[in-house]
């Protein structure tokens, strides 16, 4: 797993069926993703990062929003 290990720590990240394979591969035996889910939670991993924004967003648009939403939003 030394490619995962590499990766990981560079900071990319790594999904749950990533995670499975390499360690299914490494065991020589089907690991489910339940128990990486698990190990993650033993080891104080996240399972899920959320996306800081999505590739079609237009900057000026949302900073256009930030500005005007409380403008409509009840009070």
């Amino acid at each position: 797993m030394p490619s995962i290990s590499a990766e990981a720590e560079s900071g990319d990240l790594l999904t749950a069926m990533q995670l499975s394979s390499a360690l299914s591969k490494k065991l020589g035996q089907a690991v489910s993703i339940d128990y990486i889910y698990g190990l993650l939670h033993r080891h104080q991993g996240r399972k899920l990062t959320p996306r800081p924004h999505h590739a079609k967003q237009d900057p000026s648009l949302a900073e256009a929003f930030k500005k005007n939403f409380h403008k409509h939003s009840k009070p």
